[in-house]
């Protein structure tokens, strides 16, 4: 066998719907609706009919969700900029009683 071209074999982690949630930062529900909306791969079961995640299904929940987070953010500030430009289309800016004579502490050029 060559040099370099063989992985190290290691024991896998493994965890249960409960467990990866609480180290995700997500609801057990939540998860769920990863697997079940194809977010992340469905999970392996035990004999029991319990879930098996591993350490992949960890990191891909969290990318997931920075995801999902960055969208809101974005739909968030498009709903923002939209009411903004609503506002200002509505009241347009009013001139002073003056009209365009410029202000006595700033002479003008």
């Amino acid at each position: 066998m060559e040099r370099g071209l063989w992985l190290e074999r290691r024991a896998v982690a493994t965890y249960r719907t409960s467990q990866i949630a609480r180290i995700a930062g997500v609801h057990v529900n939540t998860v769920r609706l990863y697997e079940q909306w194809g977010f992340i791969p469905t999970a392996e079961r035990e004999s029991n009919g319990y879930r098996v995640f591993t350490d992949v299904h960890v990191c891909q929940i969290k990318l997931v969700r920075a995801a999902l987070e960055i969208e809101v953010l974005q739909a968030g500030m498009r709903e923002l900029l939209a009411q903004l430009h609503t506002s200002h289309a509505a009241d347009p800016p009013t001139r002073r009683k003056g009209g365009n004579r410029p202000h006595p502490r700033h002479p003008s050029s």
